[in-house]
């Protein structure tokens, strides 16, 4: 077979993934791509590897190292298989083996899987809410025991960070939180904690080369990237160094365009999406792209207006940005970002219902369908939590038993819980670390 390295990195990764089993659709899922964009991978690989089935591909990731588990077979071994069929059509590596012949029964096509799915969702959550608008609605874990508060349960304190900072970076890779840089008491660091949840404990990762604040971190291929940022003379950088969680070291990638600061980012579909943010005068509404694989930046349409510290998301496939600041109010905004629209020289933005206060600098993440907002700075004089549920484009707030004056921090999740961490209270910097349980079973209110 030809030889591995051929392989780009990102043909590679998802080479291992098929050697494990995974189909098209977990591809995508663990990676931020799209399923088209998985196939289109897999033609590659297949013509540069010489294989002819996923079976191969799985075969060939074995005998080059890069999975473990699998007995590497000579070529002769391989079973030909039609390769488009098996690109299209998610096959597991378990086929290798024997197994016995099951005949199957009648099966559901995946569009009638999908609206059984959301039809689900919109009656555990959208009924009651609709039933019950202006009330409370009783959200409790699954394993409930009346004796205890529930509150008790969903939020909770876990270890502090080692430095109390704001203006930090968040990522989850390979299921731990790594916090990076900020600007702590003493000055703005390039410090890296890791978090374990297993352990509920912190340790030190290697330091970011650039110590930076007011940064956003996204995962492409298990790295993690970090570009622009504040430096400690008050400077604006241009940078994006890139670090790898497995072998705990920094790399740098291709400059940005132009210096940015208090932008919105996200992974999606194996680019990266920086939106707005300050440019060291001004605060602006250029949208870059980056490209891994080319190791390279391109300009995209621009924002509606000029913006930073807004909170950019990715929820149900799609890309949202929300709030911000324009240099003189709090923002209400909230767009739907549609990047294969401008290729079609489509309109990118499309509005949708606007937060109830107008805020920035808060913690936004998301969960399946549902965007969560907590925190930020705004003229008003609270700023309850928020829960967005994309399928009725609506607003909710929400109560999880805390009182949290925060802002400057950061927020993601992890499993099933959301982390709050670092961040400001009036002129303090925090060292917290609160989590907040985000899926649960709702009691379903009875109407009389």
């Amino acid at each position: 077979m030809p030889d591995s390295l051929e392989l780009s990195e990102r043909e590679r990764e998802i080479l291992r993934l098929v050697a494990t089993g995974a189909s098209n659709k977990e591809i995508a899922q663990v990676l931020f791509i799209s399923a088209n964009t998985v196939k289109v991978h897999l033609r590659n690989i297949f013509a540069k590897i010489g294989a002819s089935s996923r079976t191969e591909a799985a075969m060939y990731a074995a005998n080059i190292g890069l999975v473990d588990g699998i007995a590497p077979v000579k070529d002769d071994e391989i079973i030909e298989e039609p390769a488009d069929s098996l690109i299209e059509a998610p096959t597991r590596v378990e086929e290798v083996f024997p197994v016995p012949e099951i005949v199957p029964g009648p099966k559901l096509s995946p569009l009638w899987l999908v609206v059984i799915g959301l039809l689900i969702l919109a009656l555990v959550i959208g009924v009651p809410r609709l039933l019950n608008p202006g009330g409370s609605i009783e959200r409790t874990p699954a394993a409930q025991d009346p004796a205890i508060n529930q509150d008790t349960i969903r939020w909770q304190t876990k270890a502090p960070l080692p430095v109390a900072r704001a203006g930090l970076a968040l990522a989850v890779a390979e299921d731990r939180i790594y916090a990076i840089g900020g600007e702590a008491v003493h000055g703005i660091v390039g410090d890296v904690a890791l978090y374990d949840p297993a352990t509920d404990t912190w340790e030190d990762a290697f330091t970011k080369p650039t110590p930076v604040t007011e940064i956003q971190a996204a995962v492409l291929g298990g790295r993690i990237y970090v570009p622009g940022g504040k430096t400690s003379n008050g400077s604006i950088s241009d940078s994006l160094e890139i670090y790898d969680p497995r072998a705990d070291r920094w790399s740098t990638g291709a400059s940005l365009p132009a210096p940015r600061s208090a932008y919105g980012l996200v992974a999606f579909e194996g680019n990266l999406y920086l939106f707005g943010g300050w440019d060291g005068e001004k605060f602006v509404s250029t949208v870059y792209e980056y490209d891994p694989e080319q190791d390279r930046w391109t300009t995209r349409p621009d924002l509606p207006d000029p913006l930073g510290y807004a909170g950019a998301v990715v929820a149900n496939g799609r890309i949202f940005l929300l709030g911000g600041f324009d240099g003189k109010r709090a923002l209400v905004d909230t767009y739907q970002y549609l990047p294969e629209v401008t290729e079609d020289g489509g309109e990118a933005w499309q509005k949708l219902k606007p937060l109830p206060q107008g805020r920035y600098a808060m913690g936004v993440t998301s969960v399946a369908d549902i965007i969560y907002v907590v925190g930020g700075i705004s003229d008003q004089a609270e700023l309850p939590y928020l829960e967005y549920f994309l399928p009725v484009d609506q607003w909710i707030p929400f109560n999880p038993g805390e009182e949290l004056v925060w802002s400057n921090g950061g927020m993601t999740i992890l499993g099933t819980d959301l982390h709050i961490l670092g961040g400001m209270e009036n002129d303090t910097r925090l060292d917290q670390h609160l989590s907040f349980r985000a899926l649960y079973v709702i009691n379903m209110p009875v109407v009389r």
